[in-house]
């Protein structure tokens, strides 16, 4: 079994389901979609029942295709963001996924890229992966320093020029995706006020080195870095990839509009700190 699915194509979880609410389905869609795992194990899908498929409700060209790629990989392409860039890339296949796509041209593409290389499907997906992975811009992550929900390792990870990943079985895949010269910043969440949701940024660095175990990265930390606090929510998992210009440009760009110094921060006698465990709640309070 693998231990990674590192150049595997995954689908949000929430995007998945390859079937509608009972009251929105058709009788025949699930029996379908069975059918079609059988058929792609024997490698004999046709273009009756693949465009029967594509056209039940929540089903799409890229979500298909995946499905068929995770089923047999050696006989079926994923059309995920990642291959169809890669497909041009490589191979000048510039393939346009829209509401008439369809099993004739899905497999006139099949056939175009065998003629072209000898490559698998497989390696092909796991090229276009590697192609992404080195081409994409810098990223932002956020990550936390709590271990046990109570050892905050921030000052022993800066010291060392490390951050480790606290748990053994969880973010490990999110870990392995981060390279060298990403940003990084360790943070702890939590509300103010009972309504007021802010972070503390602890720690910032850059990411020299990924060991690729899912746990452990090298990472040049600020030298005199003094911690603030940012009106921004969320982000409460151990790690985060932030998305957001502007959540990036005042954690990490020194654009701080709305943000404080934390020895400028005040807190009133008998203030009660809410957020679940692990969160910073005592870590802040001495601090």
């Amino acid at each position: 079994m693998r231990d990674s699915f590192l150049g595997i194509p995954t689908a949000n979880n929430q995007k998945s389901w390859y079937v509608s609410y009972k009251y929105e389905r058709k009788s025949n869609d699930i029996d379908l979609l069975w059918d079609l795992f059988e058929r792609c194990l024997e490698n004999n899908v046709d273009s009756q029942l693949f465009d029967d498929c594509l056209n039940i409700k929540s089903v799409g060209l890229a979500s298909l295709t995946m499905c068929m790629y995770w089923v047999a990989p050696d006989h079926f392409l994923p059309l995920d963001a990642n291959s169809v860039k890669y497909l041009k890339h490589k191979f000048g296949i510039n393939f346009k996924i829209n509401n008439n796509s369809n099993w004739e041209q899905y497999n006139e593409l099949l056939s175009n890229l065998k003629d072209k290389t000898d490559d698998s499907f497989y390696k092909i997906s796991l090229d276009a992966w590697s192609y992404l992975k080195d081409t994409r811009g810098k990223q932002y992550f956020l990550v936390e320093a709590y271990w046990n929900n109570r050892d905050d390792k921030t000052a022993e990870f800066v010291a060392k020029g490390i951050w480790q990943n606290g748990f053994a079985d969880r973010y490990l895949e999110e870990i392995k995706k981060i390279k060298e010269n990403d940003s990084i910043a360790i943070k702890s969440s939590y509300t103010r006020n009972r309504k007021n949701s802010v972070m503390m940024i602890k720690a910032r660095g850059t990411v020299i080195e990924n060991k690729m175990d899912g746990t452990n990265l090298v990472v040049d930390w600020e030298k005199d870095f003094s911690p603030f606090e940012v009106p921004v929510g969320g982000h409460l998992k151990t790690i985060s990839l932030l998305s957001k210009q502007d959540q990036i440009d005042t954690i990490f760009n020194d654009k701080k509009e709305g943000a404080r110094m934390v020895k400028d921060a005040e807190f009133c006698n008998n203030t009660i700190l809410y957020g679940p465990p692990g969160t910073g709640k005592t870590y802040n309070t001495i601090n």
